[in-house]
């Protein structure tokens, strides 16, 4: 399998975060990216969930077309692992814009035990996901949601996303669609947070990961792995 993107540059050195707006407790930051032309984009802000509904919600990928942005289709393709994905993305892009999709490879990393979480993800080439006709294949997209424990009912969500959509497209158009991703995306997210819990739909998971609902005598999961080194210094986390 190749990696699409080039590893994204953001530790030290690398331009300064300027926060551009903020909304509904999101805050919105942009940069020059050490990649090119195009910014790279990250949103901070608190969501009321456990840090179980949190990765609950992201790991359940062929749900993610409910509540990422502009997301349509989104399916697990091959389980490396418990915590490493192969998985299939395409989004719903406005007329007259082509829709684009991506292979994207993820990985489920824990910093610290029921504290810090890292998801990490990155566009991957392989022959499993073949291009379809009339999608544009995403030349680039890397980035992360870290989840920071707060308190109990309370978790700092940050999102990072880099990506190039491809296709000619004029720069002012890339910028101000990608600018809308990372707060519309957590929105989203909360949305989904609120919508899970009352339905419950994650049962049988917190059962397995959550120490506080896991029956008596039930032998504690694999934990995912600690990120690599490299990766965090890359990352700045």
């Amino acid at each position: 399998m190749m990696i699409l993107s080039t590893p994204v540059m953001i530790a030290e050195g690398a331009p300064q975060w300027t926060q551009i707006h903020e909304t509904e407790g999101i805050r919105v930051f942009q940069r020059d990216s050490a990649l090119g032309d195009l910014p790279d984009f990250k949103a901070i802000s608190r969501v009321k969930a456990t840090l179980f509904d949190l990765i609950a919600v992201l790991q359940d990928v062929n749900r993610r077309d409910e509540w990422v942005h502009r997301c349509s289709v989104s399916k697990v393709v091959k389980r490396y692992s418990e915590f490493e994905l192969l998985l299939y993305h395409q989004t719903d892009s406005p007329w007259p814009i082509s829709d684009r999709d991506a292979a994207i490879r993820t990985y489920l990393y824990e910093i610290k035990k029921e504290r810090r979480y890292l998801a990490y993800f990155k566009g991957a080439e392989t022959s499993a996901i073949p291009p379809k006709k009339n999608v544009v294949r995403l030349p680039q997209i890397e980035g992360y949601y870290l989840f920071d424990y707060v308190g109990p009912q309370e978790i700092e969500v940050t999102y990072f996303v880099h990506l190039d959509p491809g296709g000619f497209l004029p720069h002012w158009l890339i910028k101000r669609a990608t600018k809308d991703l990372p707060t519309k995306t957590i929105i989203g997210l909360r949305q989904q947070i609120r919508k899970t819990k009352a339905s419950n739909i994650y049962q049988s998971f917190h059962q397995k990961w959550n120490p506080d609902v896991r029956p008596k005598n039930t032998p504690e999961p694999s934990r995912p792995p600690h990120p690599p080194q490299k990766l965090m210094r890359r990352l700045g986390i």
